[in-house]
């Protein structure tokens, strides 16, 4: 089949390729470059299929790519993305491969994120199951988690926990103490607070739970 036409679209890095005066297929400017197309080459039936699959591959990718550039992923999760999506297995580990080498999918690195951005306003049991729900073992959590002084952390989760229970105790004054009390502690429980951080929390507050 012969090339009668190349059209660039506007906007966009898509070309369309006319084959015999018809619309052929539609691919990315890098493979126009990659295989030199131009205005009466004839390409093999091999050459098409090559340049499909080419495609394919590259769709992947600038999915992939989107989806981890929207907010930081775990391994797991970009894995989960590309079977939603259909990806061959082959392809899907060689993108993996690639997004670990060259943009820094890592999950020690999605850990420590993670637990920056929510350790104000959850417990660690809450942090570690949706670390987990994300894909990411123990070893890895305990790895990047781990490395912070144990009583400093337990300083700041507890001032955290006591936040929330301010918060909780304003917005319901007026209520009976004992259903404000167990109100404040369903939330912590919620947040993925320990009960013995509950407990302290209840102490400094002198909540009365019975």
């Amino acid at each position: 089949m012969q090339i009668t036409k190349l059209s660039f679209k506007k906007m966009t890095p898509m070309v369309e390729v006319w084959l015999d005066n018809s619309l052929g297929f539609t691919c990315h400017l890098d493979l126009v470059l990659k295989y030199q197309l131009e205005t009466g080459m004839t390409l093999t039936e091999d050459v098409l299929e090559s340049l499909r699959q080419d495609q394919l591959s590259l769709e992947a990718w600038h999915k992939a790519l989107r989806y981890c550039l929207s907010r930081t992923r775990t391994v797991t999760e970009v894995k989960r993305y590309l079977s939603s999506k259909e990806v061959d297995t082959d392809l899907a580990n060689s993108i993996l491969a690639r997004l670990v080498q060259d943009y820094e999918l890592d999950d020690l690195k999605a850990v420590i994120e993670y637990d920056e951005q929510n350790r104000g306003r959850m417990g660690r049991r809450r942090i570690r199951s949706d670390l987990q729900r994300r894909g990411v073992s123990g070893s890895v959590i305990d790895a990047a988690l781990g490395g912070r002084d144990a009583e400093d952390r337990e300083a700041e989760e507890l001032e955290a926990a006591l936040a929330l229970a301010r918060k909780k105790i304003a917005s319901d004054r007026g209520d009976d103490p004992g259903k404000v009390a167990m109100r404040v502690i369903g939330l912590l429980q919620r947040k993925g607070y320990s009960q013995g951080l509950i407990r302290k929390v209840a102490d400094t507050l002198e909540l009365k739970l019975y």
